[in-house]
């Protein structure tokens, strides 16, 4: 996979999420008005229920340095009231990268992550397996 700028991984998501029947109003909000998260999209779940969903997209391995920066966006992304008829708020938090969370990064957020809820990190090969075509069990938090 050729993923050279977060640019790129953007445009990958979004033609991946467009193909899904569950996922409506999905858009790039990455630069001045992202407010912790570069996509935001509403997913139909199982339930019937609008869930208001965002992606933070990172290139290349996540160290310590851009967990602690990671947090912080996630703070802002939860805070912040996203005007929408179903949800004001986010319900579900991705953060999604090419690349793999490395130690002690993997500990920081493991640790960092118990006042979050409902984020959920893809890496490496199952970011691949997901632009891909395969569904991906995005239930699992880590």
């Amino acid at each position: 996979m050729n993923i050279k700028s977060e640019a790129d991984l953007h445009k990958l998501l979004l033609d991946r999420l467009a193909k899904d029947p569950r996922v409506h109003n999905a858009k790039i909000i990455h630069g001045t008005h992202e407010y912790g998260v570069d996509i935001i999209f509403d997913y139909d779940d199982p339930f019937q229920q609008t869930l208001r969903c965002g992606i933070q997209v990172k290139i290349n391995d996540i160290d310590s340095s851009k967990a602690k920066e990671i947090l912080g966006q996630l703070a802002v992304a939860f805070g912040h009231k996203y005007s929408r008829r179903h949800a004001t708020h986010l319900d579900i938090v991705y953060v999604i990268t090419n690349g793999h969370i490395v130690q002690p990064a993997d500990e920081m957020i493991g640790s960092a992550n118990v006042g979050f809820r409902n984020v959920i990190f893809i890496e490496g090969d199952g970011l691949e397996l997901f632009l891909g075509g395969q569904s991906l069990d995005f239930t699992k938090e880590t």
